[in-house]
């Protein structure tokens, strides 16, 4: 954010619109700043967008342009949301297109020697997307994923987003931003490129059909939201490119982060009401959420129960990790997982006479559930004859077959 950041500031020279931007892009991604690889797969996004922005506004030679299909290379091997990157260089491409078609005889040697550049970063992002385990392989697991139905039908953040009003809202910020920009666009002297105009359009149809995208939205189009701001203020000055003010604000910006990082213990720097963010037990307490079933995990690696274990979704990806050696009824690699399992782990989650039954169904000797989520198979489980409670804290329970 603070990489994307820095370009809208060179792009717009006005920091207080940048800093506008920067908060409405913060608080519409909130929703999705889980750790997870999706997460790290923002770094080399930035660097596309960036390195394209620069490029097309004329502040950075073709030889960076090189940094695009390198940056492809880590992104296609993080997440599959690399195929957004490689649609917005498509879109690039297309509005390049546009221009040949659009010039002038005067100009049309200049568009078609663009085009030309688009075509061979567009070729050499190609073959970068294709230097993953899977191959060609990659574009049927995103097919896949894209199609899943389980994944469209029963996680929120697949689904549209909602206008809920809300400061810790993301669907509110995105529809403020949605058509804040869309009035902005439409009224402000500093009229858009094609490919601001492109790259808007193609990223909002992706997030109104699916909240996990916000953040996508958000970050991609935050140079353009600060240009556009800066047009409702006075000009300002272009920030400074002296060399040792670029490296006091580095400095500064560089000591924030290392401050912020979980080994540093940043609770400190917000009172002890902050604490109650992370975990309170284990080595890797500052590393973790106090969501994470820690202690609950723990006890059952000290105590093991024998037979098939069901816990809830969000508990899956610790426990995995904590204790490998122990089948999970699912977990949150919802592609791996048939439709029927899906319905069959809402079924026990619900809390019903049925839930019981499936769990007597497979053999399910043990469950960690958590006390908001699965509320009522708790107190049914507590109130079924040859169920036990055997350890609880914080918001996870395990319950086992009694002995």
């Amino acid at each position: 954010y603070g990489f994307v950041a820095w370009h809208a500031l060179r792009r717009c020279g006005n920091g207080i619109a940048v800093a506008l931007a920067l908060i409405v892009a913060s608080f519409a991604s909130l929703d999705n700043w889980t750790l997870r690889p999706q997460t790290l797969a923002l770094i080399p996004a930035a660097v596309i967008v960036v390195v394209t922005s620069e490029y097309l506004h004329g502040r950075m030679r073709a030889r960076w342009l090189a940094a695009i299909p390198i940056g492809m290379l880590f992104w296609v091997n993080m997440h599959g949301s690399f195929i957004m990157g490689a649609a917005l260089l498509g879109l690039v491409w297309l509005s390049a297109a546009v221009a040949v078609l659009r010039s002038t005889p005067d100009a049309r040697r200049a568009a078609v020697r663009q085009l030309g550049v688009w075509t061979a970063v567009g070729f050499a992002t190609f073959i970068a997307v294709l230097l993953n385990p899977l191959g060609f392989g990659i574009f049927a697991y995103v097919r896949m994923m894209l199609s899943n139905t389980s994944l469209q039908t029963s996680f929120m953040e697949w689904q549209p987003p909602r206008n809920t009003f809300g400061v810790l809202r993301s669907g509110f910020w995105f529809f403020a931003m949605l058509l804040g920009l869309a009035a902005l666009m439409a009224k402000s002297a500093r009229r858009p490129s094609m490919v601001d105009v492109l790259w808007y359009c193609g990223m909002a149809w992706l997030a109104i059909g699916g909240s996990r995208y916000i953040m996508w939205f958000a970050l991609i189009t935050m140079p353009l939201l600060a240009e556009q701001l800066a047009a409702l203020f006075r000009p300002r000055a272009q920030p400074s490119s002296k060399p040792a003010v670029t490296l006091l604000y580095g400095a500064l910006l560089g000591g924030i982060m290392i401050a912020t990082l979980p080994w540093f213990m940043p609770a400190r720097f917000f009172g002890p009401e902050a604490a109650g963010a992370f975990a309170s037990t284990g080595p890797y307490r500052m590393l973790l959420s106090s969501k994470n079933p820690i202690a609950a995990t723990e006890w059952l690696a000290e105590h093991p129960i024998e037979g098939r274990f069901w816990t809830d979704m969000s508990y899956t990806s610790y426990t995995i990790w904590r204790m490998p050696e122990q089948q999970i009824f699912a977990d949150l690699r919802v592609e791996l997982f048939p439709p029927s399992i899906w319905k069959q782990y809402n079924d026990i989650a619900r809390g019903d006479e049925q839930s019981v039954a499936m769990l007597d169904q497979w053999n399910i000797t043990h469950v960690m559930l958590d006390r908001d989520w699965e509320q009522a198979l708790l107190e049914r489980l507590r109130q079924t004859p040859g169920w036990c409670e055997r350890f609880a804290e914080g918001d996870a329970v395990v319950l086992a077959r009694c002995r």
